[in-house]
């Protein structure tokens, strides 16, 4: 058990994976048995579990009977300033190595291997990120038949738009990792994005048009009423590309609300 220490306003328990990784939760212990659980995704898995802001979602439903769980993404251990892993992930597709399929796969077999230890049932699990977390997210939804539903906040939807891919264009990895090409199997899945109006650094249009083409084929795949939401707000924050407690609080509620554990509002009033 990690000690419950500041920055982290939360304990967080880790749980050893079979395939060497490291699972961080908060909520009951292991030993009480299976209960709802939520995926989140930001940067280390201690970070997104316990470092304020970042953790809103968390505390929000720290007083419902679940577990929230996170593992850290690709390189954030490594980079002292986190903000710069995402160069990192760059950097490594220039030199053909790829961080992120096999990442995307750790997730899923997290998520599977939860599932099989009776932790989680099967179908009572959402996943939700923030930023980059929020494309892992997405994609995680997209992967496992385990999860029923994401939300995102200031959700990263394509790669190429971030300034460190730009020249990564043509790079396989980068096209095969396009959020497009997952959009078949996030049909019928629950799906709710919050952004700011004017967010430069993953682009608020580019986030509409993923959730546009998604309810487009959701659409075309007999689904007259897609499960799929937009929420925009006034930017706030470096290059509008900030989430307020209100949109946490709200998408937070929302899980809650879609994992059969609250029925409060789940909007955005």
């Amino acid at each position: 058990m990690l000690p419950d220490h500041d920055p982290y306003s939360v304990t967080i328990g880790t749980m050893p994976l079979s395939d060497g990784g490291t699972l961080y939760y908060t909520g009951a212990p292991l030993s009480a048995g299976p209960l709802p659980a939520i995926f989140y995704f930001c940067s280390t898995g201690e970070e997104s579990l316990g470092q304020d802001p970042y953790n809103q979602p968390v505390t929000y439903v720290s007083e419902y009977p679940l577990r929230v769980f996170s593992l850290s993404l690709p390189y954030h251990d490594e980079a002292t300033d986190r903000r710069q892993a995402v160069d990192l992930w760059a950097q490594a597709l220039q030199q053909g190595i790829d961080p992120l399929t096999p990442y995307l796969q750790q997730v899923v077999d997290a998520i599977a291997e939860v599932v099989a230890k009776g932790l989680a049932p099967s179908g009572k699990i959402a996943v939700a990120g923030l930023s980059r977390g929020g494309w892992i997210a997405t994609h995680a939804a997209a992967r496992s038949p385990h999860v029923k539903a994401v939300a995102a906040f200031a959700p990263l939807t394509d790669l190429l738009v971030l300034d460190e891919f730009k020249s990564l264009h043509d790079n396989p990895v980068v096209q095969a990792m396009s959020l497009n090409n997952v959009i078949d199997s996030l049909v019928g899945k629950p799906l709710r994005y919050y952004i700011g109006n004017r967010d430069t650094r993953v682009g608020t249009d580019n986030c509409y048009a993923f959730v546009r083409r998604l309810a487009e084929h959701s659409y075309s795949q007999q689904f007259r009423s897609p499960p799929v939401e937009f929420i925009v707000s006034p930017s706030v924050g470096h290059l509008g590309h900030g989430t307020t407690t209100r949109a946490f609080h709200s998408g937070a509620q929302w899980l809650l609300n879609i994992l059969g554990l609250s029925e409060k509002e789940g909007g955005y009033p």
